[in-house]
């Protein structure tokens, strides 16, 4: 009896695989934080996702915002500088008072009351920032502006600052002056003819004015890029 050949043997792979089945549904339920995890991912990506078009398509399509300047944007620049677009002028003085008595409108010798004094002032001469007035050409980006004409403001008298001398001995004396406040009246007013005929002073006020008045138009981001034109 012939026996039958042994079939050979399969042999056993020497690798072990191992097969991983997730239910997604038990896995997520079983998770949340896993759960809040894949939310704060979708909105991220999300998120990233939308910047990247809307930019994308303004940089496609661009839009420009053109930025207009009306008198009431220059107002709102100048007002704050009032005080800068006046000028200041200081001065100290030297004059002599002379008194005498009078009888029937001769003077009496021997009664002359001479006095050399000093005195002090300051002249403060601006322009009015109420009248100025400006032609804006926001397609030129010019501003021509029309300043009024610089004036006194005000005129002040340091009544601290008088020292009165004898004329004839020069020396200090407590010279009481029964004119006093017309004296000071007639000094200021000598004083604001003086300063009105120097043909420097006034030109000097309004070229401050316009220097003062650049410099801010610069600074300010509204009129930073505009030509000022003055008249």
């Amino acid at each position: 009896m012939s026996k039958e050949p042994k079939k050979p043997r399969k042999r056993k792979s020497s690798s072990n695989t191992v097969e991983i089945n997730i239910d997604p549904k038990k896995l997520i339920s079983g998770n949340p934080m896993l759960v809040l995890g894949f939310i704060i991912a979708a909105l991220v990506i999300g998120f990233i996702a939308a910047r990247y078009f809307y930019k994308t398509d303004h940089s496609l399509n661009p839009v420009s915002q053109e930025t207009t300047v009306d008198s009431v944007t220059l107002e709102e620049i100048i007002t704050p500088a009032s005080d800068l677009i006046t000028m200041k002028y200081k001065y100290t003085d030297a004059d002599v008072y002379e008194n005498s008595k009078k009888a029937f409108g001769v003077k009496i010798p021997l009664t002359t009351d001479k006095v050399i004094f000093t005195y002090s002032g300051v002249v403060s001469a601006g322009i009015d920032l109420s009248q100025i007035t400006y032609d804006i050409d926001n397609d030129k980006k010019t501003i021509t502006v029309t300043l009024p004409k610089p004036k006194f403001l005000s005129h002040e008298m340091d009544e601290s600052g008088f020292r009165f001398y004898d004329a004839k001995n020069s020396i200090f004396t407590e010279t009481k002056l029964e004119d006093y406040t017309s004296l000071m009246a007639k000094l200021k007013s000598a004083k604001e003819v003086q300063l009105r005929n120097d043909g420097e002073f006034f030109p000097s006020v309004t070229e401050n004015a316009k220097k003062v008045l650049n410099d801010l138009f610069k600074i300010a981001d509204a009129t930073s890029e505009y030509e000022i034109i003055y008249k």
